[in-house]
């Protein structure tokens, strides 16, 4: 018969491993879809771009990662609506909206945003 330390070990294994294995068919979710999905925080910066982002836009993920989505990305006449999102994704709103990107090569891209807020348990905003 296992000690209960030999059972709560046991347990934290399969969670880790449950954990782990959810963690991998998000990813392979996230980087496999055809639209742009990227994550970023209530300023606007990407934390995260997934592999549909990267081609359509002409930027290496490394160059994506950190850049501001008004600043770096947004044409200037999209950067008041884009604020206006940022605003109501931090404060818990959804948006569904238009808006226009530079790629690398200048070329305007046009975009059907959907924005949504990720909550924590507690139901504040989730950092990152």
């Amino acid at each position: 018969m296992a000690s209960p330390a030999g059972r709560s070990r046991t347990k934290r294994k399969r969670l880790a491993r449950a954990l782990e294995e959810s963690e991998a068919r998000y990813r392979d979710l996230f980087e496999s879809a055809y639209d742009v999905v990227f994550t970023a925080d209530g300023d606007g910066k990407i934390l995260d771009i997934n592999q549909r982002g990267i081609e359509v836009t002409g930027y290496a993920k490394a160059e994506l990662t950190g850049m501001n989505v008004v600043r770096d990305l947004c044409v200037p006449e999209d950067q008041t609506l884009i604020r206006s999102v940022l605003e109501d994704v931090v404060a818990g709103r959804e948006r569904i909206y238009e808006v226009g990107w530079r790629a690398r090569n200048g070329t305007v891209l046009r975009f059907e945003g959907a924005t949504t807020s990720r909550r924590a348990p507690s139901g504040a905003p989730a950092a990152g």
